[in-house]
């Protein structure tokens, strides 16, 4: 009779320490101790810490001045007399160590690829010509170099080409030797007659005896005799 009744106290207490656990688990959770929330969250969260960046500005193009549009340009000469005068020029960019300068032909093949220009112009200057089917529809670009790399190229614009031998050619100036004629036979004649007259009147006038008083002046007198006679 004790044993049994040992046995069903023992049952007792441990069917009441399980009601207490259960009750203690339940009222725990319920608590919200041993639940793990995980929050709601709109964006991913970064995989890494963020660091400011040097922000990246794209430089703008720059401005043609001239030619201007559809403007007509010099032409040589197909005998090559004249220089063939081409100008262009653009606005400056600030920062920008050089300039490249593209221009294409009616063609499309290019006719200046020029990138190392430290000017914000260039200027053309040959004794080439265009011909006549090369006339019309020339198309010319610019773009800077700026902090280690080129920026984007400028609009286009197209410009024309007068025909060739339009301007005149060159006028050859060469000094010329001038051309003496002689002076004729009876003009001499004549001279010489009157430088006999000159000595006769001062051999006239003041005699031997002045002549060498005389002499020094002579000289003048005869060249004024030499002049040519108009």
């Amino acid at each position: 009779m004790r044993s049994s009744r040992t046995t069903r106290i023992a049952l007792i207490a441990a069917m009441a320490i399980y009601l207490y656990a259960i009750v203690t688990f339940v009222s725990l959770g319920a608590s919200g101790l041993f639940v793990q929330e995980v929050p709601l969250i709109s964006t991913p969260l970064p995989t890494s810490i963020p660091t400011p960046l040097t922000p990246i500005i794209t430089p703008t193009a720059l401005t043609l001045i001239s030619p201007e549009e559809n403007e007509i340009l010099d032409n040589g000469r197909t005998d090559f007399m004249d220089y063939r005068v081409w100008d262009f020029d653009w606005s400056d960019f600030e920062g920008a160590t050089r300039y490249h300068l593209f221009v294409i032909n009616p063609l499309g093949l290019p006719h200046i690829n020029y990138d190392n220009i430290t000017n914000s112009s260039y200027h053309l200057e040959s004794l080439g010509y265009q011909t006549s089917d090369c006339l019309e529809g020339w198309t010319w670009g610019v773009r800077a170099f700026v902090n280690g790399q080129w920026n984007e190229w400028s609009d286009t614009r197209h410009f024309d080409v007068e025909p060739p031998n339009t301007d005149l050619a060159w006028v050859t100036t060469m000094p010329l030797t001038p051309i003496i004629t002689p002076t004729p036979t009876t003009a001499l004649t004549g001279h010489l007659s009157q430088i006999n007259e000159a000595f006769d009147t001062i051999l006239r006038t003041y005699g031997m005896g002045v002549f060498p008083f005389v002499f020094p002046t002579m000289a003048f007198y005869i060249g004024l005799l030499l002049l040519p006679v108009p």
